[in-house]
Protein backbone atom coordinates (compact mmCIF):
# COMPACT_ATOMS: atom_id res chain seq x y z
CA UNK A 1 0.00 0.00 0.00
CA UNK A 2 1.62 3.51 -1.02
CA UNK A 3 0.17 6.61 0.12
CA UNK A 4 0.32 9.92 -2.47
CA UNK A 5 -0.98 13.24 -2.12
CA UNK A 6 -1.90 15.76 -5.48
CA UNK A 7 -2.01 19.48 -5.69
CA UNK A 8 -5.58 19.59 -4.15
CA UNK A 9 -4.54 18.32 -0.52
CA UNK A 10 -6.12 14.83 -1.39
CA UNK A 11 -4.38 11.92 0.37
CA UNK A 12 -4.77 9.10 -2.08
CA UNK A 13 -4.36 5.38 -0.87
CA UNK A 14 -3.07 2.38 -3.68
CA UNK A 15 -3.83 -1.06 -2.43
CA UNK A 16 -1.81 -3.48 -4.38
CA UNK A 17 -4.73 -6.04 -4.65
CA UNK A 18 -1.93 -8.74 -5.16
CA UNK A 19 0.02 -8.38 -2.28
CA UNK A 20 0.04 -10.83 0.24
CA UNK A 21 -2.21 -10.81 2.88
CA UNK A 22 -3.27 -12.74 5.98
CA UNK A 23 -5.94 -15.08 6.04
CA UNK A 24 -7.91 -13.30 8.74
CA UNK A 25 -8.15 -10.35 10.34
CA UNK A 26 -10.88 -9.85 13.38
CA UNK A 27 -13.43 -7.11 13.00
CA UNK A 28 -14.29 -7.49 16.51
CA UNK A 29 -13.89 -10.54 18.85
CA UNK A 30 -16.81 -12.58 17.04
CA UNK A 31 -16.54 -11.46 13.84
CA UNK A 32 -13.63 -11.71 11.15
CA UNK A 33 -12.55 -10.96 7.65
CA UNK A 34 -12.06 -14.05 5.59
CA UNK A 35 -9.89 -14.84 2.81
CA UNK A 36 -10.16 -17.90 0.86
CA UNK A 37 -7.40 -19.51 -1.42
CA UNK A 38 -9.39 -17.94 -4.61
CA UNK A 39 -8.73 -14.54 -3.57
CA UNK A 40 -12.28 -13.82 -2.23
CA UNK A 41 -13.10 -12.08 1.15
CA UNK A 42 -16.03 -12.49 3.13
CA UNK A 43 -17.20 -11.52 6.94
CA UNK A 44 -17.01 -14.19 9.18
CA UNK A 45 -19.36 -14.66 11.51
CA UNK A 46 -20.93 -17.46 13.91
CA UNK A 47 -19.71 -19.94 10.98
CA UNK A 48 -21.36 -18.26 8.31
CA UNK A 49 -19.50 -16.11 5.35
CA UNK A 50 -21.23 -13.20 4.27
CA UNK A 51 -20.20 -11.55 1.06
CA UNK A 52 -20.30 -7.24 1.00
CA UNK A 53 -23.76 -7.30 -0.02
CA UNK A 54 -25.50 -9.36 1.75
CA UNK A 55 -27.32 -8.55 5.40
CA UNK A 56 -25.35 -9.58 8.70
CA UNK A 57 -27.01 -10.31 11.40
CA UNK A 58 -28.21 -7.32 14.03
CA UNK A 59 -26.00 -9.11 16.87
CA UNK A 60 -22.67 -9.18 15.17
CA UNK A 61 -22.32 -5.66 17.15
CA UNK A 62 -22.14 -7.88 20.34
CA UNK A 63 -23.95 -7.36 23.16
CA UNK A 64 -24.98 -3.64 23.19
CA UNK A 65 -25.85 -4.46 19.54
CA UNK A 66 -26.96 -1.82 17.32
CA UNK A 67 -30.27 -0.63 15.94
CA UNK A 68 -30.12 -0.66 12.63
CA UNK A 69 -31.02 -4.05 11.86
CA UNK A 70 -30.75 -4.18 7.89
CA UNK A 71 -27.07 -3.62 7.44
CA UNK A 72 -24.64 -5.80 4.98
CA UNK A 73 -21.32 -6.86 5.24
CA UNK A 74 -19.67 -3.73 3.84
CA UNK A 75 -21.58 -1.20 5.58
CA UNK A 76 -20.26 -3.60 9.16
CA UNK A 77 -16.96 -3.80 7.81
CA UNK A 78 -16.26 0.21 7.11
CA UNK A 79 -18.14 1.03 10.31
CA UNK A 80 -15.81 -0.87 12.46
CA UNK A 81 -12.64 0.37 10.47
CA UNK A 82 -14.19 3.93 11.24
CA UNK A 83 -14.49 3.18 14.87
CA UNK A 84 -11.15 1.19 15.03
CA UNK A 85 -8.82 3.47 12.56
CA UNK A 86 -10.29 6.50 11.44
CA UNK A 87 -11.15 8.44 8.50
CA UNK A 88 -7.87 7.86 6.94
CA UNK A 89 -8.20 4.76 4.85
CA UNK A 90 -3.90 4.55 5.25
CA UNK A 91 -4.42 3.08 8.53
CA UNK A 92 -7.27 0.26 7.75
CA UNK A 93 -6.04 -2.85 7.03
CA UNK A 94 -5.30 -4.03 3.29
CA UNK A 95 -7.60 -7.09 3.80
CA UNK A 96 -10.63 -4.45 4.25
CA UNK A 97 -9.78 -2.15 1.94
CA UNK A 98 -9.75 -5.58 -0.56
CA UNK A 99 -12.82 -6.66 0.82
CA UNK A 100 -14.75 -3.23 0.38
CA UNK A 101 -13.11 -2.21 -2.97
CA UNK A 102 -13.64 -6.15 -5.01
CA UNK A 103 -16.79 -6.84 -6.71
CA UNK A 104 -19.16 -8.69 -4.86
CA UNK A 105 -18.65 -12.45 -5.83
CA UNK A 106 -22.13 -13.66 -4.72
Amino acid sequence: MSHQQDNSGIKMVRVDLGATMPSTININTDAQLEELEDGSIYVSYEGVRYAKGQFVPFHIFGVNSSPARHITAAQFVTGSMLAKFGADHGKWPAMALKFLLSKDTR
